[in-house]
């Protein structure tokens, strides 16, 4: 008899590493944050719980991370100047600590703000040897007019090259959004402001876009493996048999990812 068996196995594997804030990562991190009447004082907590959240991942102090943050509603104000808290204890009880203000979104209003003073001014703390990160939170439509809202995307732009926009909710105008990222910022939507501040998941996504505008690096492995064996003898009878098997799997973490929790949330990165 003669038998022939053949076995071929293929696998791909793909993967994206996330890089994380650290220390050698110094940077001027501004946080646009939306206080209007929609999201009222619950969702608001939450908002200021997801920035602590972020201030405790990265390492305050002059020569580290500083943080800056301009809140929004029928006006836009800065509450707290980059160069103001230099340690986080009292940087994240600041924050905790701001007023919700419960009007409008006036968006353009915002972004003007930010870029006029956090982004390019000293005297607010702004260091101009090391990049500025921008993250900008809001769960609506602006109430201003599409003149000033599109002034202050150029402003920001203007002042910044990375600017991650977050939509809370499912009233959010995400092209908005993917406009006021510009072409190389990044663009995340999640359902309500309790997936916004869980880990592991958006938190664990939307750091490395604020912590840099290369914030993926990618690696990839492939193996293939052959096998075949082959006995011969003889007799009256003869069978062949071939077997062939393929596997293939791609698993890939970008700024795009679907994350589960006790509601599902959804980012989009663009780049």
């Amino acid at each position: 008899s003669t038998s022939t068996s053949t076995s071929t196995s293929t696998s791909t594997s793909t993967s994206t590493t996330e890089v994380a804030c650290s220390a050698s990562t110094p940077m001027d991190l501004v946080f646009i944050l939306d206080s209007s009447a929609s999201l009222g004082v619950p969702s608001w907590q939450q908002i200021l719980e997801f920035v602590a959240g972020m201030i405790n991942n990265v390492v305050i102090g002059p020569n580290d991370v500083q943080v800056g943050v301009v809140i929004f509603s029928n006006g836009a104000r800065v509450e707290i100047d980059l160069d103001e808290y230099l340690n986080s204890g009292d940087l994240v009880a600041a924050v905790l600590a701001l007023p919700f203000l419960g009007t409008g979104t006036n968006i353009g209003g915002a972004l003007k703000t930010a870029s006029r003073t956090l982004l390019t001014d000293a005297g607010r703390g702004r260091r101009g040897q090391y990049p500025s990160s921008v993250v900008f939170v809001t769960d609506g439509t602006p109430t201003d007019s599409d003149t000033n809202v599109q002034q202050g995307i150029w402003a920001l732009q203007n002042s910044t090259s990375n600017v991650v926009s977050v939509g809370v909710g499912g009233a959010v105008d995400y092209a908005l959004l993917t406009r006021i990222a510009g072409v190389d910022g990044s663009v995340f939507n999640v359902s309500d402001t309790g997936v916004l501040r869980a880990r592991p998941t958006v938190l664990d996504v939307l750091e490395p876009a604020v912590c840099a505008v290369d914030a993926l690096v990618p690696s990839s492995s492939t193996s293939t493996s052959t096998s075949t064996s082959s006995s011969t003898s003889t007799s009256s009878s003869t069978s062949t048999s071939t077997s062939t098997s393929t596997s293939s799997s791609t698993s890939t973490t970008t700024s795009t990812s679907t994350s589960t929790s006790s509601s599902t949330s959804t980012s989009t990165s663009t780049s």
